[in-house]
């Protein structure tokens, strides 16, 4: 098997293919998790902001009330 070093062999450039199709779709499939964590974590953060928020203006409509 003189051939298998070879990078002009047919069954060597198939091969390399295959690899780098897995590889590229591994690469979009681990792409697609992060963008849907950074959205989750978006969402998150989202909420947490919304959660702070909403005791200062509950506040200010007391205050508002008061007067």
């Amino acid at each position: 098997m003189a051939d298998e070093g070879d990078p002009y062999n047919l069954s060597n450039m198939l091969a390399h293919k295959r690899e780098m199709r897995r590889r590229m779709e591994a690469r979009m499939t681990q792409k697609e998790n992060v963008m849907q964590m950074l959205q989750v974590l978006q969402a998150h953060i989202a909420q947490y902001n919304q959660d702070r928020a909403a005791p200062a203006v509950q506040v200010m409509i007391k205050a508002d009330l008061d007067n």
